[in-house]
């Protein structure tokens, strides 16, 4: 963002990013361009940019920084959020917070109904899902599902369709290898809704993905990689509760033309900053997290002739 608007910038990668940051831009250096325009674009980026990395406990590098900063664009969660906000800055320092968002998915009982819709909609729901291993802030982590109960023939059909698109966009898209400790989270995820009353569970195979549905409304904390949870409601008042700022993103699946207008107005006014078509929950636009980021990082002046 900060290169579209032509402004400097000094950028601090995570320990785990140096190697990522390096190819990065190494590649970017290397680049034949094969024309004198591209190459002096890459020249004005690359003579604008700093990429640094230095141990998060060298407190006074970090105040280095945060003292000559015109703009502090903090991406992480809370805690790391709390430390830069405490740091010095100039008077007319801005920050640009992108702080951990969650998102969620919604469909109605008229979609889940309509065979044909339903299985168009799980199809991109799938690619939401598999996309960065649900670990954006605009993945979905929760489904809720309009319905009268989990037993209903459209939920079960729905579970079906929805596992079967699932593999079909691991197989497109591929994943990223998951640890033990990840493994370990998913396992003990499936453990406690196998065991329990009311709840139905779909898995792949291994650890590929898992849907874990149950009637409890709640949001729970997200598990990624390819872990949906799954909450039948009955009506959009239900989950209105559940909702706040921290909700970025809505997956909308919604046939019946009276809700789609209604609940994005619902959901809006309880603090969601996108409601999206699903499919697109992490296609990344104007405006995010509610703001216009790059009117942030332009300062104007008024001139008189």
């Amino acid at each position: 963002m900060a290169a579209l608007t032509n402004n400097r910038s000094l950028v601090r990668v995570s320990e785990e990013s140096q190697n990522d940051a390096e190819l990065l831009f190494g590649a970017l250096r290397n680049l034949e361009t094969g024309s004198p325009r591209l190459t002096e674009g890459k020249n004005s980026l690359l003579s604008n940019l700093a990429v640094l990395y230095f141990p998060r406990e060298q407190k006074e590098l970090h105040r280095a920084m945060s003292e000559i900063a015109d703009v502090r664009l903090v991406w992480g969660g809370s805690e790391v959020i709390e430390v830069i906000r405490e740091l010095p800055s100039l008077d007319h320092t801005e920050d640009l917070i992108f702080g951990p968002k969650f998102s969620i998915a919604v469909m109605d009982e008229e979609a889940i109904s309509d065979e044909q819709n339903c299985a168009k909609l799980c199809r991109a729901l799938a690619t939401d899902v598999v996309a960065f291993d649900q670990r954006a802030c605009s993945s979905p982590q929760i489904l809720f599902v309009q319905a009268a109960s989990i037993q209903e023939l459209a939920v079960e059909k729905l579970l079906d369709t929805l596992a079967l698109e699932i593999q079909r966009a691991i197989d497109r898209i591929g994943t990223s290898p998951n640890d033990g400790h990840i493994n370990m989270q998913i396992f003990s995820a499936r453990a406690e809704y196998a065991m329990k009353e009311k709840a139905i569970l779909r898995s792949g195979d291994s650890f590929h993905f898992s849907l874990l549905i149950d009637d409890d409304l709640s949001l729970l904390e997200a598990v990624q990689y390819r872990t949906l949870f799954i909450k039948v409601f009955r009506k959009i008042e239900d989950i209105l509760g559940l909702v706040s700022p921290k909700i970025q993103t809505v997956g909308l699946g919604l046939l019946h033309s009276d809700n789609k207008m209604h609940w994005q107005e619902l959901l809006a006014k309880r603090g969601v900053a996108r409601c999206v078509p699903m499919g697109t929950m992490n296609h990344f636009e104007h405006p995010w997290d509610g703001m216009f980021p790059l009117d942030r990082l332009v300062r104007w002046s008024r001139l008189t002739a």
